[in-house]
């Protein structure tokens, strides 16, 4: 059979379909550091020190991640590391859906989800999530490391300095105006006062004192509750057995209590 030029045509078109795509290493990929559509490092934390704390009390380096497809991505057996070749954290029994954020504690991994020692973030380090065959599927350079202050992801795929942080939402202003409105918490007793130093005893009280309230409209028992003046130990001193009444309040003076 004679072959023109026309079948040839059509053969390579074929033969081209065929081909799988081979992944470029371009400036322009390298920059967005993520996969269109699946999940991605939206923010990252280096030096927290006030803006969120973890289960234990303390205040580690966080990642953020994001799926930003319209589908759910399984995790299990993705890494995340701030060193390519090296496991520092694997996700286990972990699914993302669609728009779902996900807050990582480096230095202090759950181990519900995820397995390893973690580590933490130091500045001019990249943060790269592998999956589980490897691939980068995302990379974080944290190049300008300020305390409580985070490093984001904009919507067009630059990195830049954040004053306020969003995390588990996404980063806008409006999401910080949410996230602070939610994390005002709604205790029944707040201080509403603080004196320190007293020397001429205006308030007849010695040395410093704290002036508590309820704010609830029902009787409060405070005597399991405890007050600290140290971030590291908030278990440092008990309260009275007392029972505020709606609207009480109620002095302290920090030497009897300890603080």
């Amino acid at each position: 059979m004679r072959i023109t030029v026309t079948h040839l045509e059509k053969i390579l078109a074929i033969l081209l379909l065929l081909i799988p795509a081979i992944p470029g290493d371009s400036a322009e990929a390298a920059e967005a550091g993520s996969v269109p559509g699946g999940i991605e490092i939206s923010e990252v934390m280096a030096k927290n020190r006030a803006v969120l704390r973890s289960d234990s009390g303390a205040f580690p380096d966080w990642v953020e991640l994001h799926n930003s497809s319209a589908e759910s991505i399984n995790l299990n057996g993705w890494i995340l590391t701030d060193n390519e070749y090296k496991q520092a954290i694997q996700f286990q029994n972990k699914i993302m859906k669609p728009d779902e954020y996900l807050i990582v504690f480096v230095s202090e991994p759950s181990k519900d989800v995820m397995s390893g020692s973690g580590f933490s973030i130091s500045e001019g380090e990249t943060v790269y999530l592998l999956d589980q065959d490897g691939a980068v599927q995302s990379d974080f350079l944290c190049d300008e490391v300020i305390k409580d202050r985070s490093l984001i992801l904009t919507d067009d795929g630059r990195r830049k300095q954040c004053a306020y942080p969003t995390p588990g939402r996404e980063n806008t202003k409006a999401a910080y105006d949410k996230l602070q409105e939610d994390s005002v918490r709604q205790s029944p007793v707040l201080i509403s006062e603080v004196v320190v130093a007293d020397p001429d005893h205006l308030y007849n009280m010695d040395g410093d004192w704290i002036e508590l309230r309820n704010v609830s409209d029902d009787p409060v028992s405070i005597g399991d509750w405890t007050i600290s003046d140290d971030q590291k130990d908030l278990g440092k001193a008990k309260l009275p057995d007392v029972v505020m009444k709606p609207g009480e309040y109620f002095v302290i003076s920090c030497s009897d209590i300890g603080i």
